[in-house]
């Protein structure tokens, strides 16, 4: 009677021993993913699960956004200028049981397919679009990223490009272009301010000429704001019309004396 006793109380704890060590606590953010006897079961959780030892093996995997920096990658363009570039790739696990079948370590795969990525698309584009476009390379690396790892169950976010690093060199040669671009600019905007000057001088002249008095008035207004100034002195010419009537009044002076 003691024995059967004994026996059943070491059943009972070693009951109790298997149902503990059977229970498993989730956060929201994780899931289990089960497998019994070697092949997949379920995915279990968040919260208080059971798994069944020795029959049962359960994978946690997290759910939360991964921010994966990318390293420097060595980067050829289009137009042949070599520059260091680096980013940061933020995804998360969409489908738990993909992540964990479909790929041996989802983390160190998708590092691996992004720097392969980041130099593959970054390769396709010249220097100035690196610099200037990055929004758009963004997106064209997100994407490329995004169809790879959806079979492994993986979403990615966003891909931002962090660094693009160039050697001394090729910064004065970038300097020196901004320099001629903006030298080429201001000689443009010069040029079209020198052609709307003389437009508007040439429409002022063909109303001044449909006037003469009009001329004249411009001409003694000429006059009038150069002569404030005292330390010069100002040579001008006589228009001929003024003169021409006093010319003529001395010749015929002229004529009438025997």
């Amino acid at each position: 009677m003691i024995w059967n006793m004994g026996l059943g109380g070491i059943v009972l704890i070693a009951v109790l021993v298997l149902l503990v060590s059977a229970l498993r606590v989730l956060r929201e953010y994780e899931r289990g993913v089960v497998f019994m006897l070697g092949r997949f079961y379920k995915v279990k959780g968040p919260g208080l699960i059971l798994v069944l030892p020795a029959i049962q093996q359960m994978v946690r995997v997290d759910l939360r956004t991964v921010v994966m920096d990318v390293p420097s990658q060595d980067v050829i363009s289009r137009d042949n200028v070599s520059v260091k570039v680096n980013a940061v790739v933020y995804f998360r696990v969409m489908d738990p049981q993909k992540a964990i079948i479909q790929v041996a370590n989802f983390y160190e795969a998708t590092s691996q397919f992004a720097q392969t990525t980041l130099r593959a698309v970054l390769g396709k584009h010249e220097l100035d679009e690196m610099l200037a476009e990055r929004d758009k390379l963004n997106l064209d690396i997100q994407q490329s990223l995004d169809i790879q790892t959806d079979a492994w169950g993986i979403k990615v976010a966003n891909v931002e490009i962090k660094h693009v690093d160039i050697n001394e060199t090729m910064v004065r040669a970038i300097a020196q272009q901004a320099e001629a671009e903006r030298t080429r600019r201001a000689k443009i905007i010069h040029a079209e301010g020198e052609q709307q000057a003389a437009e508007k001088l040439l429409e002022a002249a063909r109303m001044l000429a449909q006037q003469p008095q009009a001329m004249q008035l411009r001409f003694l207004q000429t006059l009038s704001s150069i002569a404030t100034d005292k330390s010069n002195t100002i040579v001008f010419p006589v228009p001929v019309d003024m003169i021409s009537p006093i010319v003529d009044a001395i010749a015929r002076m002229g004529e009438r004396r025997p």
